[in-house]
Order: structure tokens, then sequence, then C-alpha cells
């Protein structure tokens, strides 16, 4: 489906030689027709990239306002800047809606900064490249060569290069929780930060592909190391000034005297825009930059000019070689640039997400074009993918793909496969890792034989079109499971995003189990809760050796019953918010893991004692309450200690 074996534009402008002729004015033609030819590339040995028909800036726009207008209502969409860049022309720049709705400020694509969250990680990566040009970074040794404050341990073997970072393969965990403050005085320096809050390495480097953001955050601090100087200086001096952009904001905190040009971010909520909050980022270089669509003109103009104003033209080639592919055919990261082909077409680009902001960067050489929007508010999201999507069909329309059917053997071949998929971009060491229980994929075989995967409710078909590989029943998408050196099946990914892998779950790490596991604590706890108390006024429920210490154990296996069943109800409830835990942890939930050791020895203490009071008395009823109480604190350490829930 995709050309991607190799730069794609080092294929282009392949010209027909005319052999010898006999006839003068044939070889005149020939001649004449290969100057032709050569003329638009004086002074370049390379091809020519426009092999399609120049855009007409009027129906761009036209096609652009019908998106905008089409869909800004359902669900209501705050505003966008669209800008876009074709044979070193503008082809449109405009604003939509309102940076502000409160104050009903319009979009303005010269003035108005919009933050443009991943697309932030494309600087590091040309700075990166521009180092390598000059020799002071190998984009193949280990990076702990290049750090001087701290090193990055390898805690499951295999050395972390460059090329690892800007591949998102360097085998680390994500790392979601308390990644901001809300004043910018609360935060401290990146390498401090780094330092003593980086995330686990979980696989061998190179293996797959995880989305990182801390993988971005350490090759910026690369960066300032190697170069000497902080990681936004470096950029304001070697990319925002030669390439003119000088209403792009690098620094972090935000500059003062420029919030007043800062697109709010907005979310709809009870049937108006709301403000969200303004936030703060420890890992900056990942996410935080802002900039207006104008100068994103500029930085699309140095790309499509094969990194003009930047780089020699062979060192942004070589950044534009695939540096990490899942499977042959699939989309790769071009160091840090995400493959977005379609058709056999080469796109490229990145995406960005962040507090409200949603944005995107796509440039398709072949057409030398290149396009930047950005919405500030959460609904943005789906318009920034059905933008893109439109767009690239628009530009590429592209038939059905031809039919497949499953084999005649398929449930045979494919029982191995199925099962439950987490994604690898998940949380390890926190309880982050929570996430998993609700992000998981099912992959399951029909009895007609198609291979299904179902994600948040949509179920796909598939069918094998060579071993391990299958092809969507309507569309191009493939799958690929890899398997172990024992030949089991351990992971699968797909063809679209080269991050798109994930990990075959074992037994004992199904969400069906573990969601059962939680309701069986809470269920066996809350037997406790409603029948102790009972239990405690009874008059026979008094009959011990010791009535005053089975009444005060009672009461204090109740307290610690409810306070875990209060604990779990907090945790689950906070967890229905889950933007808020990128500022820091809530409260509630830092006083529940902070509690959790005091409740599992609280009710520890006190199934011994009652075990003990009750050890004479075979008939007393509070046994099968004791029972409650032990099933259920046990299943909460066990799961408590699985989900990262115990200090």
């Amino acid at each position: 489906m995709f050309n991607n074996q190799r730069n794609p534009r080092s294929c282009f402008g392949q010209r027909n030689e005319g052999g010898r002729t006999t006839r003068r004015w044939l070889l005149l033609f020939f001649v004449a027709a290969n100057i032709g030819l050569l003329l638009p590339l004086a002074g370049r040995g390379d091809a020519p990239r426009q092999t399609h028909t120049p855009l007409q800036a009027e129906r761009f726009e036209a096609f652009v306002d019908g998106l905008w207008f089409g869909q800004r209502s359902e669900p209501p969409l705050a505003g966008a800047v669209i800008v876009a860049v074709q044979n070193d022309e503008v082809l449109l720049a405009k604003g939509y809606g309102f940076a502000d709705a409160a104050s009903r400020a319009a979009v303005d694509p010269e003035r108005t900064l919009f933050r443009i969250a991943s697309i932030s990680k494309p600087f590091t990566w040309l700075a990166v490249m521009q180092l390598v040009e000059t020799g002071k970074l190998d984009l193949d040794r280990n990076i702990n060569e290049y750090l001087t404050d701290f090193e990055v341990p390898s805690s499951v073997g295999g050395v972390i290069t460059m090329r690892h970072l800007m591949s998102h393969s360097a085998g680390f965990e994500d790392r979601v929780l308390d990644l901001g403050r809300r004043r910018a005085d609360e935060l401290i320096p990146l390498g401090e930060y780094l330092k003593t809050n980086f995330p686990l390495q979980i696989r061998a480097p190179g293996e797959f592909s995880s989305y990182s953001n801390h993988s971005t955050a350490l090759a910026a601090h690369i960066v300032a190391t190697v170069a000497g100087q902080d990681w936004s200086m470096y950029l304001e001096q070697n990319i925002l000034v030669p390439l003119g952009m000088t209403r792009t904001v690098v620094r972090h905190p935000f500059p003062e005297h420029l919030l007043d040009d800062l697109a709010t971010p907005h979310d709809w909520s009870a049937g108006a825009f709301q403000a969200q909050e303004f936030l703060h980022w420890f890992i900056y270089p990942a996410g935080m930059i802002s900039s207006t669509g104008s100068d994103m003109i500029r930085l699309i103009k140095s790309l499509l000019g094969d990194g003009r104003g930047l780089m020699q033209p062979e060192t942004f080639d070589a950044m534009l070689e695939p540096s990490y592919r899942a499977f042959d055919g699939a989309n790769a990261w071009r160091h840090g640039f995400m493959e977005l082909s379609r058709g056999g077409e080469f796109i490229y680009g990145h995406g960005g997400d962040l507090n409200a902001f949603h944005s995107m960067l796509l440039i398709m050489p072949e057409r030398d074009l290149g396009v930047f929007l950005s919405f500030n508010s959460e609904t943005g999201a789906a318009a920034r993918n059905n933008f893109t999507r439109a767009l690239r069909e628009w530009l590429i329309p592209i038939d059905a793909a031809p039919p497949v059917s499953p084999r005649t053997d398929a449930e045979a071949r494919q029982h191995d496969l199925v099962g439950q998929y987490a994604p690898l971009r998940h949380s390890v060491s926190d309880f982050a890792k929570l996430a998993l229980l609700v992000n998981s994929v099912r992959i399951a075989s029909t009895a007609s034989g198609w291979l299904t995967v179902t994600e948040q409710g949509s179920t796909r078909h598939y069918a094998e079109i060579a071993p391990d590989r299958f092809r969507g029943r309507y569309d191009y998408e493939e799958l690929y499971f890899h398997r172990d050196a024992q030949g089991r099946v351990r992971h699968m990914s797909r063809s679209g995003y080269a991050g798109a892998s994930y990990r075959q779950l074992e037994l004992t790490e199904q969400p069906a189990l573990h969601f059962g596991l939680f309701g069986l604590c809470a269920m066996s706890l809350a037997c406790y809760v409603c029948g102790a108390p009972v239990q405690m006024v009874r008059r026979r429920g008094l009959t011990l050796a010791r009535p005053i210490a089975g009444k005060f154990f009672s009461l204090l296996g109740w307290i610690s019953a409810l306070g875990i069943l209060v604990s779990l109800a907090t945790l689950f409830l906070n967890l229905q918010r889950p933007e808020q835990f990128v500022f820091e942890i809530p409260g509630a939930v830092q006083r529940f893991i902070g509690l959790a050791p005091v409740l599992v020895g609280s009710s520890a203490l006190a199934i011994v004692i009652l075990t003990a009071l009750h050890s004479h008395n075979p008939r007393y009823p509070g046994r099968v309450l004791i029972t409650c109480l032990a099933l259920g604190a046990s299943i909460y350490v066990v799961l408590g200690w699985y989900w990262n829930l115990l200090p």
C-alpha cells in the first residue's frame, strides 16, 4: 500500500532518455524535452517535488470553509486557525471562530497564539539534526555519554540512543500523573525534574515504539547540555530567528506580556464554553510551544524547502529516512516525524493534544503542500481528525480495498491470536496503570473466519493476507502479530501509525478478572459494614469471654472496612475526571493512598483478634462477617499491590 522503504523523494523525476536516432529532428526533440525537465532542478541533484496540479486558493478556501461551517455546531467548536502553503506561496491563512468565547475575540492568524502541543516535538528533532550536522551529536551513541548531571538506567539491558528517543522506541513506560502545575513558580528546572522523575524502562530499546513525552524532554535536555545553553534559547537562536518566527514562544513559563494574545482553551459544558486553566508543564519541550498561523507558515516553507534556513538538504533527507517501522509496509517514524502516508503517497507531520488545544501539521512533499491547523476547544479533537481525514481523502481519493475473505482453515490458524491486548503506551509504576482496565482491545474470531478487533465499542473485521498479517475487510489498514522466539504471539501492531502496538495480556491481567475482584472486594466489605453493627447490638452476639474486646475490635474492623470502601469510591469517582491528575494528584486520592497501610493494618488486626475471640463459638454467626472482612481486605491488598494503590 505504501511506498515507504526509503525517502520517496529520491524516486521522483526519472527522465526518459532517447536512444540514438538517425533522424536529426527527433534528436533535437528529445534534447529539448530533457532540458525542459531539468530546468526546475537547477542547482539541485535530486528529483522534482511537484507531481500534482497545484491547488487553486479559492477552491481550497471553499473546501476548508465547508469543513468548518459544516461541523462547528455539533459538537460546538470555539475557534481555529488554518494555514496552507504550496509552491512556496501562501494558499490560505485564516482564523475561524473565537480566540476567547467570553470576550468574543476573533482568531487572528497573524496575532493569536495557539498552543501547538506535541507539534513542539519536531522543534527538538530539528535541533538534534542540526547538532548531528555539526558533529556534536551521534544518533547511535549511548545517550548517557552526553548527560552530565544524571544517568538514565537501562533496567532491561541494551543501549539507549538518540535514534531510539526520536522513534519513541527506548522502551519507557508512559508517565501521566502530576506533570504540571497551575503556577509557574511551582516548577523546577527540566534537568532536575528528569533526574528524580524519570519513567521506568520496561522494554529493550528498539523493540517496539510507544509514544513517550519524557523521551522528547530527555532529548531536549541533551540538546541543551551539548549546546551549552538553555533549550529555549537554542531554539530561538537556531530555529526561530533564522526562519523569522517572531511570534512563536518557546520559553517556559509563558511570558506574561503575551498572555492577552494566547487563545483561551475551552471546554463545552452545560450549553456554554467554559475557559480551562493554564497548564505549566514540567516537561515543557514535549508540548508547550505556542505559535501563530503565520509563524507556522514559515516553518512549513522550511520543511517543504528541504530544511531551508535550518540545515543542509542532505541532513534534512537523512531526517526523513525511516528510523523505526513496526513491520514491512507500515507507516514509520521518520526521526521524530510521524509518517502519515496514504495510497502510496508519502506524507509526514505531527499531531498535538494538550489542555483543549488540538493541532495537526501535515506535509505532502509530492504536492509541495503543507497544512497546519489548530483548535482551542476540547471538542476540537474530533474536528482535527475530521479535517485531516477529509483533506487526505479529498486530495488522494483511493478506491475501496480489493476484497479479502477468510481462509477455510482460519479458525485453526487464528486461535492463538485471540485475546485481550493492551496498548504499550501505559504506566506500570503508579496507579495510572488503572487505565489498562478501559483501554484494552479485544481480538476474537468469528464462526465464518473473520478476525475481529473491538475497541471502544467499535468492531472491525480483518482477513489473513500473509502469515500473521491481516487486512481490513473494507479498507487498507493492516495488522501484524509478532511472535517470540518460542513462536508464541506476544504483540500486535497496526499499519497506520508507527506507535500503535499492543501487548497480549496474560490470564491474570484480564480486565474482566480485575473488575470482578474489585466488585467482590466491595461486596465483601459492604457485607461486613452492614452486618457488624447488627451483631454488635444483639445480646447473643456478646456471649464472649471478653465482650468489651469483641466490641472494640468489631468496631475497628467496621471502621477499616468502611474506610476501604470510601477510599475506593473516592478513587474511581476522581478517575472520571482524568484531566485533574495532570496538575497534581487530588488531595482526596493522596489521603486514600496515604491511609491505605493504616486501613490494611487495622483490618488485619481486627481479623486476627476477632478470630481468636470466636474460636470457642463454632455457631457464632459473626464468623461469616469475619470471613467477609478477611476476604475483602485480602483482595484489597492484592489489588492495591498490583495497581500501585499502596504507597
